[in-house]
């Protein structure tokens, strides 16, 4: 009877771990989680500079830092923003959701975006943006086909200039990625005894004209001199320049399930022995009885 007992106890000792992997709030870790971005108050929310409206959602796998760089706040009118709330943490750990927070400008100043080549020339339609003077601001530089920039992003004071100085400037310097095409040049070279002579000079990379020998031959050219290159004409690319919702909004649920936990095994595997003990004991125990009869 004893043993009855016994069994019982362990099979309810398994039950109810399983249950608690099951149902306890703990029991699992997500495998991402949603992260939400709010305009706020007067802003909206752009991604990789196409407008999502007034919020944007996204799902960032956990613990793994959340990458803000292609998130920008596009401000109203005589405001600017002065970051997240709460502050973004890093790494995922939960859902969240992070809104804008803006003050009214009050001292304004101008500041420029200029997007170019490395020979000065425009790639794209330069942006003039009103900040408050004495603030920081970070600029991202856009994606241009054919072309690579120096820095992905570049952060500067902008303060109000004094009369006569320039206004604060950011400016973005792009390379061409493609190969440049190798144009020949011709050469007329006049040799004693009224010879002319015509050579490609900008066929090969690294020779020079030909030189007269003694003989009065043209000889041939030495290394040294560098092709003649046409530089590329730089594609153009036009970039355009840039209702409240609920802080609280409630965001619905889409994350997906990992396995038991690990405390899982070793305490079901406990479970498992003693229900297996308890039946070999009572195997036994009967046994006994019958052969004392």
């Amino acid at each position: 009877m004893k043993m009855k007992k016994v069994f019982t106890s362990s099979v309810l000792f398994v039950v109810l771990l399983a249950a608690a992997a099951l149902f306890s709030g703990s029991a699992f870790a997500a495998d991402s989680y949603q992260i939400s971005f709010k305009g706020g108050a007067h802003g909206t929310i752009s991604y990789a500079n196409i407008d999502q409206g007034v919020s944007y959602e996204t799902e960032v796998p956990y613990n793994t830092n959340l990458d803000t760089s292609q998130i920008r706040v596009n401000c109203e009118s005589g405001w600017y923003c002065t970051g997240w709330s709460p502050e973004i943490e890093n790494p995922v750990t939960e859902r969240a959701t992070y809104v804008a927070q803006y003050k009214r400008i009050i001292n304004e100043a101008v500041y420029h975006v200029h997007y170019v080549d490395t020979f000065g020339n425009e790639l794209a339609t330069q942006s003039v943006k009103l900040t408050q003077s004495g603030v920081s601001v970070t600029e991202y530089a856009p994606e241009i086909a054919g072309y690579a920039v120096d820095q992905p992003s570049k952060t500067v004071t902008v303060v109000k200039p004094a009369e006569g100085e320039k206004s604060t400037e950011i400016t973005f310097v792009y390379t061409s990625t493609a190969s440049p095409n190798v144009v020949d040049q011709i050469q007329t070279v006049v040799v004693p005894g009224g010879a002319t002579v015509t050579t490609t000079g900008g066929a090969t990379a690294g020779t020079a004209a030909g030189a007269t020998g003694a003989d009065g031959a043209l000889t041939a050219g030495t290394p040294g001199a560098d092709a003649n290159a046409v530089n590329q004409a730089g594609e153009t690319t036009t970039v355009d320049d840039n209702d409240v919702p609920l802080a609280n909004q409630q965001l619905p649920k889409n994350n997906n399930q990992q396995a038991l936990p690990t405390w899982f095994f070793p305490m079901a595997g406990i479970g498992v022995l003693l229900i297996l003990g308890s039946v070999i004991y009572l195997i036994i125990a009967k046994k006994r009885r019958k052969n004392e009869k």
